[in-house]
Parts: C-alpha cells; sequence; structure tokens
C-alpha cells in the first residue's frame, strides 16, 4: 500500500462516477493520489475500487500507463522497504506488513478485516516469496523480427505438424510485445554492455570496448546481467555451426530439416528461433516443426516437483536402461498428444529388448562367424517360409518409411515392434527350425534369418541404439551399425498360404488350451484340399508347430466325433476319438453357456430398467456395463467351442 499511486474504479460503475477525477489522501504516507477510471477493473470484485501500485504488481503497471502516473518503488532487491516508504524505512517486508496493519488500527483506518484467497508468485526451488519490482532492464525491439517470422510459416517455407499449432504460433507473434532479455542469475551471455564511470556513457558492442567513446576514459564496467536464456537458445541452429564465420557445417546443415519439440515451448523457443534464423542467415532455421506433448503422470497430471509426481529418467535408466526408456516414449507420443508415463511400459520394453537378444543369439547358434552381409544381399530363390518373411519385411520396412516421413513416430514403431515380436519372433523363429535342420533348405533358411535380423537391427537403432550396436558387433562384426545403409529390402513375390497356416496353428493350439489339452498332446487332422496345403512343408510345420499329423481329404470325414476349425478357405476337422470324452465335454460346456447366458440376462435386464441408470453411481452403472460386454463375449466363445463339437 506504501507504493500506490492512484486508486482506480471501472468506468460505467455508478458508485464513483462522480468521485473520478479527483484526489485523496493515501493513509500513513499522506500522498496525494487521483481517482482514475479503468475497464481493468471488475465492479464486483471487493469494493470495486482498486489500489495502484505500479512498481509492484504487473496489472497495475499497465493501469498506470496508461493514465501517466509515477511508479513508487517501496522495495529494494533485498525486500527492505525504502525511503518512499516513510516511517517503515528498513523494515523486512513481513515485518512492515504487520506494521502498517498495526498503525492503520492505531490511526482509525482500519474498518475491519476480511481473509482472501489469492494467488502468490513462490520461487519453486526454495518456496520463499517472489516479490514483483520494477528494475531496469535491456530490451529486443520485436517489430522488425516478428513480421518475417510470421510469413515464413503462412508462406509454407516452414510448416507444423501437427498443422493445427499454427494458431498458437500466429496468436503469440501477433500480440507480441518487446522482448526483456537481461536476466539476474549466475551463468549464461553476458550482456554486451558497458558503463562509463567517468561520464556515465552506455556502450554496448560485439567487441570488448578498451576506452569511452564519449569521453575517452578507460573506467569501463560491463554490466553484470546475462542474457535470457531463451535469447541464446534461439541462435542455437546456426550458433552451434561455427556462426559467424561461413563454415562448412553451416552451409550443409543450415537450415535444419526438422525442429522437434513440446507444444509448451513453441512460444519461448521455435518463435524466436525463426526470428533469430531469418534475421541473421536470411532464411528459415528448419523446414518442419514437429510438435508433441508433454511426458505426464500416470493419471494425466503434469509432472512436478510440488506434486511429488516427478520421475527422474536417470532414476529410470538405472532400473531398466536407456534404450527401453526411449523406445516406451516413442510408441507412446503419438503426434500432438501428451504421453501420461507409466513405467510398466519400460518394463514392457525392456522385456522387448530381450527378446531381440535372445533372437540374434539362436541366430548365431545357426550362422558362421562374418556370414552376414552388413549391406543389402537378400536370398534371390527363398523357399515358403523364407519368402514370405523377406516378403514381410519389405512391406513392413515400406510402411515404416512412409510413417517416418509424416513424422508418426509412434505409429512406426508400434508396427515394427508387432511385426518383429508376433511375426519374426513368434512365429518365423519357429517355422525357420525346420528348415535349419533340412541340408537343402538350410543356406537359404541362414541367410534368409541373418538379413531379417540385420534388417530389424538397423529399424530399431534410431530408437535403441545401445542394444542394437552391441548386438550389431556380434551378429555382423564388421564397422559400426550407425554408419551403414538404411534398409532397402527388395520387394518379394507373396507367398500364398503362411497366414492361413497361422490361422489353423492358432485354431489347433486354442482347441487344446480349451479342452485341457497338453499342447503337445498329439492330434490328427483332417484338411479339405485347398489353398497349396497340400505341400510338404505344411505337414512339416504342423507337426512342429501344434504336434498335429495331417491327412489331406476330399470331403469331411463321415462317422466317429469330430471337432470342425475353419482357416481361411480351408476346413479343418480334428478326430476326437480317443481324445476327448465328447459328450462330457459337450455337458460340461453346455451348461457354462447355460450359466453365463443367464448372467448375461440378468445384466442386460439391469442395463435395461431406467431406474438403475439414473439412480446407481455411475462407476456401478459402468462396472455393470463392463459385466455384460465380458459376458457376451464369453456366450459366443462357449456357443463356438460347442459348434466345434458338432453340437
Amino acid at each position: 500500500m506504501l507504493g500506490d499511486t492512484a486508486v482506480a474504479v471501472h468506468p460505467q460503475d455508478e458508485r464513483y462516477r462522480g468521485l473520478v477525477g479527483r484526489s485523496l489522501l493515501l493513509p500513513l504516507i499522506e500522498r496525494e493520489i487521483p481517482i482514475v477510471a479503468d475497464r481493468a477493473v471488475d465492479p464486483a470484485f471487493g469494493t470495486g475500487a482498486v489500489k495502484v501500485t505500479p512498481a509492484h504488481d504487473p496489472n497495475d503497471y499497465e493501469i498506470a500507463e496508461r493514465h501517466g502516473l509515477p511508479a513508487v518503488r517501496i522495495f529494494d532487491e533485498r525486500a527492505s522497504v525504502t525511503r518512499d516508504g516513510g516511517e517503515f524505512f528498513g523494515m523486512d517486508r513481513f515485518e512492515a506488513r504487520e506494521a502498517v496493519k498495526h498503525a492503520l488500527r492505531k490511526r482509525g483506518h482500519l474498518h475491519h478485516i476480511e481473509e482472501h484467497h489469492h494467488s502468490v508468485g513462490h520461487c519453486y526451488r526454495c518456496g520463499t516469496v517472489v516479490e514483483p519490482y520494477l528494475s531496469l532492464q535491456w530490451f529486443v525491439s520485436m517489430g522488425d523480427l516478428t513480421a518475417p517470422a510470421i510469413r515464413a510459416i503462412r508462406d509454407g517455407r516452414t510448416r507444423f505438424v501437427p498443422q493445427r499449432w499454427e494458431k498458437n504460433y500466429f496468436h503469440w507473434m501477433e500480440n507480441l510485445r518487446d522482448w526483456c532479455i537481461s536476466r539476474q542469475i549466475w551463468w549464461g551471455h553476458r550482456i554486451p554492455a558497458w558503463y562509463c564511470d567517468d561520464c556515465d556513457e552506455i556502450i554496448v558492442a560485439r567487441e570488448d570496448p578498451t576506452s569511452c567513446p564519449g569521453c575517452g576514459g578507460s573506467s569501463l564496467a560491463q554490466d553484470d546481467d546475462v542474457l535470457d536464456t531463451w535469447f541464446s537458445s534461439a541462435l542455437w541452429p546456426f550458433s552451434t555451426l561455427g556462426w559467424p564465420d561461413s563454415t562448412d557445417d553451416l552451409k550443409r546443415f543450415y537450415p535444419n530439416a526438422a525442429l522437434i519439440t513440446g507444444f509448451d515451448i513453441i512460444y519461448f523457443w521455435v518463435a524466436r528461433m525463426m526470428q533469430m534464423g531469418l534475421r541473421f542467415m536470411e532464411d528459415v532455421p528448419f523446414d518442419d516443426v514437429v510438435i508433441h506433448g508433454l511426458v505426464r503422470d500416470a493419471t494425466g497430471r503434469k509432472m512436478s516437483k510440488s506434486i511429488g509426481n516427478a520421475i527422474d529418467p536417470l532414476d529410470v535408466i538405472d532400473a531398466h536402461g536407456a534404450d527401453p526408456l526411449r523406445l516406451a516414449l516413442i510408441q507412446a507420443a503419438a503426434p500432438g498428444h501428451d504421453v501420461p508415463f507409466d513405467p510398466e511400459w519400460v518394463v514392457g520394453a525392456r522385456k522387448f529388448g530381450n527378446k531381440i537378444w535372445n533372437a540374434v543369439r539362436f541366430a548365431l547358434h545357426h550362422l558362421e562367424p562374418g556370414s552376414v552381409p552388413p549391406e543389402g544381399s537378400y536370398p534371390e530363390d527363398p523357399g515358403p517360409i523364407d519368402g514370405w518373411v523377406l516378403h514381410r519385411l519389405a512391406t513392413v520396412t515400406r510402411r515404416f518409411d512412409e510413417l517416418l516421413d509424416l513424422y508418426r513416430f509412434s505409429d512406426a514403431y508400434g508396427l515394427l515392434y508387432n511385426f518383429a515380436w508376433s511375426e519374426v519372433f513368434d512365429w518365423y523363429l519357429e517355422m525357420s527350425k525346420a528348415n535349419l535342420r533340412n541340408p537343402a533348405a538350410a543356406p537359404a533358411a541362414r541367410a534368409t534369418l541373418g538379413v531379417v535380423l540385420r534388417d530389424l537391427l538397423k529399424l530399431f537403432h534410431p530408437a535403441t541404439p545401445f542394444l542394437t550396436e552391441e548386438l550389431w558387433s556380434e551378429l555382423v562384426g564388421e564397422g559400426l551399425l550407425a554408419g551403414t545403409t538404411w534398409p532397402d529390402p527388395p520387394v518379394a513375390a507373396e507367398v500364398v498360404g503362411v497366414e492361413v497356416l497361422q490361422e489353423l496353428v492358432t485354431g489347433i493350439r486354442r482347441f487344446k488350451a480349451e479342452h485341457g489339452l497338453a499342447p503337445r498332446f498329439p492330434l490328427t487332422v483332417t484338411l479339405l484340399e485347398a489353398g497349396g496345403s497340400s505341400e510338404p512343408w505344411w505337414a512339416e510345420q504342423l507337426e512342429m508347430l501344434a504336434a498335429a499329423r495331417l491327412q489331406l481329404a476330399d470331403a469331411p470325414p463321415s462317422g466317429g466325433d469330430v471337432a470342425r476349425l475353419v482357416a481361411g478357405s480351408l476346413e479343418c476337422h480334428i478326430e476326437l476319438e480317443g481324445v476327448i470324452d465328447v459328450e462330457a465335454e459337450r455337458a460340461r460346456l453346455e451348461k457354462r453357456w447355460e450359466a453365463a447366458s443367464s448372467e448375461l440376462a440378468r445384466a442386460q435386464g439391469k442395463l435395461a430398467n431406467r431406474s438403475f441408470l439414473e439412480k446407481a453411481p455411475p462407476e456401478v452403472v459402468e462396472k455393470e456395463r463392463t459385466k455384460a460386454v465380458e459376458l457376451g463375449a464369453l456366450v459366443d466363445k462357449l456357443r463356438a467351442q460347442l459348434a466345434e463339437l458338432g453340437s
């Protein structure tokens, strides 16, 4: 209050309209201050009459600018009261506040006190209350810097991905004020300004001055302030490449191809790099600006030290490694969306790393040292299993490249992850074992195994560089993986039948699990010949992958109990005699089906009851909906199992 230089009211507030333009005396200080009308005042807040302290409140400073009010500083740099604070001079800020309240009460100026919750700035490190404080600072005039940076985006020289972030960029740039660039902190680029002790001349120069241009004196002192961190960061695209010298690196890497950053620093960093690049290099600093979300906690809250939900990435790296953390974040970071981080993702990514490690160990058991070429070289006449995985490798690699070009990193690595785990590790490695044991097929199988794992290491290298580089040294053993070319497998002819075989194997495995049979329990399956299932490798793969003996027929078997499976265009019949007691199994399944159907009917009845939906707590209703969905799936599953038994 000691620094008040006016009282402001809203211009349409009838209570005070007759007082605007008059003056009053500030209690304790006896300073005559005016009453002004300003639309920034909320007439419904408090009394509707607002004290204006320009030197210690940003909003009050703006009111003062509009009305030509003086700014009186009543705090010094140590937050002690200055001489402008009158009788309270020298007091600490907290001591002075109690003293002011006591003086107001003592002199009859205090009517009553009301508690009021309001926002007070605190230092995020030590918790100290931060006092707004008017001081002399260095500014950059933004007028000449802003317009070119706006035009560069509108003309398409630089684009945002996703494009919607352009609106945020334009909103900030079109409402930009001059930029305060001086900071009172320990580290940074020092302000290039010097003060002459003899004549008070201020010198701003590119090189350190030795004498004052005003008086010729040599008693010069450089400003103690440093540049705003974002000012130094704004120079990054070219200052790191040798600028202001015209270096080879500067010519080659400026402009950069892409900047990948979070939306929260579009204003602080992206916009300022655009301004500085166009000002000093006369060109945009990057072609594309790819915006990702923020990493938040599992509940979606922003990580904060004060809340206590922050996760130190170094702790995660110590526990699981840098590669799993990087892969987990990449897979979760959909373009433009925040990432609700769950540490379990890192555990899953680490397990995937173990899977790659074991796959390479498997390959090294079958490959000769140095037999895997580091570049190109794909088998020219592979068998059906090898041809299938090579076709899938080429298809996935091309789609992966397309997604990277679109900056859809999460989709790209999700695609690659699923291909590696579900197709290469879970299927191809198992299916290749038969060929690796066959002297005639082994050379092509070994070559295929080597190049598939080689290309997977290359594709995963940007996300998991440490793991892939280590495995490269074991699998290829020549040079660094980082120095090789990007994979470009030829599009091999699609092998018909492998996907149907996979579907059939999955169906047989599921049948065994659902009827309590061991995975290696031998079954006899009869196929109605179609889709190339007469090829010898079909019988070989079914025996190895599903412990099933294959026989072909032109018509379904007659007589006896059989279970029917469908895979693609194939119809498969499993002989049940000596395998399960069909009648007992049918009775068991029918009993489960009837119980599940009854439960489903009850759940659906609740959900059809309007009274239940209106009166029950939302979490109870949602639980019932989930239960109904799960029961519906179980009923369908049991119905399918009964159909397999011929019921």
